[in-house]
C-alpha cells in the first residue's frame, strides 16, 4: 500500500468571476464539531463515534474533480485531513463536489487504523460508521459498512484570492443517518431506539442485516419518498447517507 501524500494539481477554473491571477484551494475532510463528543439524540439515545471510514474519489471547486487515488480516510481523526490542494483562478466559486464510491482503496490515509482499513476494504465499503449507541442504559455496538456510490453537490461562496491559500472543509454528519425522515420536508428528529431494539439476537451489536428485518411500517413517524421503495430500517438509514455531508455549513445534495 503506497504512502499517502496530498496532491498539488493545477487545473483551469470553470466558474471564476475574474481572471487576474491564481490562488490555491485546499480541500479538507472532517466531522462536525458536535460529532467529536457523544451525540445526544431527540429520544435521549447517545451515539459515541469511534471511526467513520470513507473512500474519497474526488473533491473539486467549481468544476470537474482532478484525478486522485482511491483513498480511505477516517473522518474522526484528531485533525482535519488534507485531501488535495490545487491552483484556481481568483474569484468567487459557488459550487463544490465530493465523490465517494466502493472499491479497494489504493491508499490508506495515516488517519486510518490498519485493522479497521482491512476490515472496511474487505467489505467493499465506501462509507461506514463504527461506534456505540446507548439508550436508557442499554448499549449496542455499531460496525456498519455501506457501499453506495454518491456524488455530493454542495453550494457555497468560496473566494479564491491571488497568491493565497483558501481552505474549505467537507464535514461528515453521521447523526443524519438516524433522521426519522429521508424527505427534505419531513421530520428532522434524530432517533436511535429502533436501532438499539434491532439487536434481536442480543449479541450486543445492531447488525445491518438485523436492521433489514425491521419494517418501517412497524415504526411510528418514519417516512420516505414512495418512489424510493424503502421498506425497512436498513434501507432508510442507507438513504440518509445522502444527507451526511455539509460544506460551508450547508447540507450537500447526494445523488
Amino acid at each position: 500500500m503506497k504512502p499517502f501524500s496530498p496532491l498539488l494539481i493545477a487545473v483551469p477554473a470553470l466558474f471564476s468571476l475574474s481572471a487576474c491571477g491564481t490562488g490555491s484551494w485546499s480541500a479538507l475532510l472532517d466531522i462536525t464539531p458536535e460529532s467529536r463528543a457523544p451525540i445526544t439524540f431527540d429520544d435521549g439515545c447517545v451515539l459515541e463515534l469511534s471511526a467513520v471510514p470513507i473512500v474519497i474519489h474526488g473533491m473539486s471547486l467549481g468544476g470537474s474533480p482532478p484525478t486522485i487515488e482511491n483513498t480511505l480516510y477516517d473522518a474522526t481523526a484528531e485533525e482535519p485531513s488534507l485531501v488535495l490542494e490545487y491552483e484556481l483562478t481568483e474569484g468567487r466559486y459557488g459550487t463544490a463536489l465530493m465523490d465517494i464510491a466502493p472499491g479497494i482503496a489504493t491508499t490508506f490515509h495515516e488517519s486510518v487504523d490498519l485493522q479497521l482499513a482491512v476490515d472496511f476494504d474487505s467489505n467493499n465499503g465506501s462509507i461506514g460508521l463504527y461506534g456505540t449507541l446507548t439508550c436508557d442504559n442499554e448499549s449496542v455496538e455499531l460496525d456498519w459498512v455501506f457501499s453506495p456510490t454518491i456524488e455530493y453537490y454542495c453550494e457555497g461562496k468560496t473566494q479564491i484570492i491571488e497568491d493565497e491559500v483558501t481552505a474549505s472543509s467537507f464535514m461528515v454528519d453521521m447523526k443524519q443517518l438516524f433522521r426519522q425522515s429521508t424527505v427534505d420536508q419531513g421530520s428532522d428528529l434524530i432517533l436511535g431506539e429502533a436501532v438499539l431494539n434491532a439487536d434481536r439476537n442480543l449479541d450486543g451489536y445492531s447488525h445491518l442485516y438485523e436492521l433489514s428485518d425491521v419494517l418501517l411500517s412497524t415504526l411510528d413517524g418514519y417516512d420516505d419518498f414512495p418512489l424510493d421503495a424503502i421498506e425497512n430500517l436498513y434501507q432508510h438509514i442507507e438513504q440518509n447517507i445522502r444527507r451526511a455531508i455539509t460544506f460551508d455549513g450547508k447540507t450537500c445534495a447526494g445523488n
